[in-house]
């Protein structure tokens, strides 16, 4: 019998070290055991390199999908949904390092990215430190049945605002500095959930459009979070502009179907304006001054064909959308010369439209 029981590895780097794991990820009843065992994987080449950090001190590697499925003993279709999984779940960022080059994956170390990111884990402060606690949907349910706060349900809420924030920063950093954006899991959702829990969203959104704007060497979320209150402003005065702009569009578009409905109505109604003109036409004769009954006549039907013209003019608005307060200033440009109709269209248009060198709000 020999002295020493032993266990031979035909792999030599198998042989020594260890991988460390964060508990929050070992008690994740909801990671399946395939994808815990790529996670482990991919902990076990990120320990390899453990001398190259991001800024925020999370490891990373970028071992090929033949490596990863060589050292698991899986298929490369299994790996990357095992990979896929280990994403969803907030463990890991997948970063692409061009064509022909292996993925980057940063193992999220971070607490606070866990605390923002992960489904189901409550991270609890005090004074003396910080507490973990694995808590089941059916507890948070009980919790918020009893009037507590419902934990998880503000953080998948909070998780998918700071994604949307984080996504759309990186978006915008690739278009303007033309290179990605390197995440600092702590520092970016520490800086970045005051913000989330002041303004919606979409808000913040269309502040880090902004701030991507900005002449600056360097973008950073810190930097962002810390530009907020003048960002704000800026976001209120581009609002401003841009409900001015939309509503003169939308004005000069109405004036012009205010332009087509009405010569459309004009032709409609084209027999009774030429019965009101013939009549017109018998009642003053060429050379031959009108007496009072003749100029009342001639009275009547101006009278009458103002009242046609006012009708057709009416449903024309109405058919083109015009709102109340343009319509009546077209009426007043029009001032009764319904033969001047166009004319009056035009000047309105053209009082919308910005002058050469001028405003551009309306462009």
């Amino acid at each position: 019998m020999p002295d020493k029981i032993g266990i031979r590895f035909d792999r030599p780097r198998a042989q020594r070290g260890f991988v460390m794991i964060d508990y929050v990820i070992v008690t994740d009843t909801d990671l399946s055991d395939g994808a815990f065992r790529t996670y482990a994987v991919l902990r076990k080449f990120a320990w390899d390199h453990e001398a190259s950090l991001t800024e925020d001190g999370d490891p990373f590697c970028y071992p090929g999908l033949a490596r990863i499925a060589e050292e698991r003993g899986q298929s490369e279709r299994n790996v990357i949904r095992h990979i896929q999984e280990i994403v969803k779940r907030g463990y890991l960022t997948k970063e692409r390092r061009g064509q022909g080059q292996t993925n980057l994956y940063i193992i999220v170390t971070s607490l606070l990215a866990f605390e923002l990111r992960s489904d189901n884990i409550v991270i609890s402060r005090s004074d003396t430190g910080v507490t973990r606690s694995i808590l089941s949907k059916d507890s948070a349910d009980n919790a918020a049945a009893k009037g507590g706060e419902p934990a998880l349900k503000a953080q998948a809420y909070t998780r998918d605002k700071l994604m949307g924030a984080i996504n759309a920063f990186r978006d915008l950093h690739l278009r303007k500095k033309q290179r990605k954006y390197l995440v600092n899991w702590s520092r970016d959702t520490a800086a970045l959930k005051p913000v989330l829990e002041t303004y919606p969203l979409d808000t913040v959104q269309q502040m880090i459009a902004i701030y991507i704007t900005m002449p600056r060497r360097r973008y950073t979320v810190a930097a962002f979070a810390t530009a907020v209150p003048d960002l704000i402003v800026l976001l209120d005065e581009w609002q401003t502009r841009q409900a001015r702009k939309q509503k003169i569009q939308g004005e000069v578009a109405a004036l012009e179907r205010l332009s087509r409905g009405f010569e459309d109505e004009v032709v409609s109604a084209g027999a009774m304006l030429k019965t009101l003109d013939d009549r017109l036409t018998a009642l003053i004769k060429p050379g031959i001054i009108p007496d009072a009954a003749t100029r009342d006549a001639i009275a009547r039907v101006n009278e009458d064909s103002a009242v046609v013209m006012s009708g057709i003019f009416e449903r024309a608005c109405q058919s083109a959308g015009l709102p109340t307060g343009l319509a009546g200033e077209v009426l007043k440009e029009i001032d009764g010369q319904w033969d001047d109709v166009r004319e009056a269209i035009k000047k309105c248009t053209q009082r919308r439209i910005p002058k050469e060198g001028g405003d551009k709000t309306a462009g």
